[in-house]
């Protein structure tokens, strides 16, 4: 008689256990059917309940090792038609836990993306402002070197314009030296040739000559002063 058969003979009289679900024999489940005769094919588990029949290779011993009388074990699952109905209410928590972990997780990794994605555009437009600011600063320092340069060029306009002007005034005042110079020498001429024929009013030709020379030596004088001026 195979292990198998021996497991399932009734042992007779009042030693044999009631029906009920005891420890399994085969020891690949937590509970197994006795039917107070033979072990069935319906097993229980932290799972739930479901069917797999003995095999000649488990490791089954003759009889249920439970006291005839005692109280059997009962499966803690829910038992629904066909006896296969899993316990969900164990689950749950288990799924309850799974689905916080993983929404825990979204949120973690969204986060750090996030923050990550705002530090970075934030470092982004810091360095996009500091060089701007860089250039604003560069602008600022060209247009002061523009305006320090046109105000220096003004000067100079402004001291060429005086130079132009004074060099002006030379010309003019070499001009009239000349015009003075030579109406003295026509005066000077005049006295000379009456001295010499001894005609005409002498004093009235050196009166005129001395006019005419004067005039001719202050506006000489003139020339001088402006030449001196433009360090000429």
């Amino acid at each position: 008689m195979s292990q198998i058969e021996a497991a399932r003979t009734v042992g007779g009289g009042p030693a044999q256990p009631p029906a009920g679900w005891l420890r399994d024999p085969s020891g690949l489940y937590q509970l197994r059917y006795w039917n107070g005769a033979e072990w069935t094919e319906h097993v229980a588990g932290p799972s739930g309940q479901s069917r797999d029949p003995l095999h000649a290779s488990s490791p089954v011993r003759a009889r249920p090792a439970v006291a005839p009388g005692s109280t059997t074990a009962r499966p803690a699952v829910t038992q629904t038609a066909g006896d296969e109905a899993p316990t969900r209410a164990r689950d749950l928590p288990r799924a309850k836990l799974l689905a916080a972990g993983v929404a825990g997780g979204i949120v973690v990794v969204a986060s750090v993306v996030w923050g990550w994605t705002h530090y970075n555009t934030a470092d982004r437009w810091r360095d996009r402002a500091e060089i701007l600011e860089h250039n604003l600063a560069t602008a600022d320092d060209a247009q002061a070197r523009v305006e320090e340069r046109a105000s220096q060029m003004n000067s100079e306009n402004s001291a060429l314009a005086e130079e132009r002007e004074g060099l002006v005034r030379v010309v003019d005042y070499a001009d009239d030296v000349n015009l003075q110079m030579a109406d003295c020498l026509v005066s000077m001429d005049a006295l000379v040739v009456a001295s010499t024929s001894g005609s005409g009013d002498l004093n009235q030709l050196y009166d005129t000559a001395a006019g005419e020379c004067q005039a001719a030596v202050a506006v000489a004088e003139q020339l001088q002063r402006e030449i001196a001026g433009l360090g000429l």
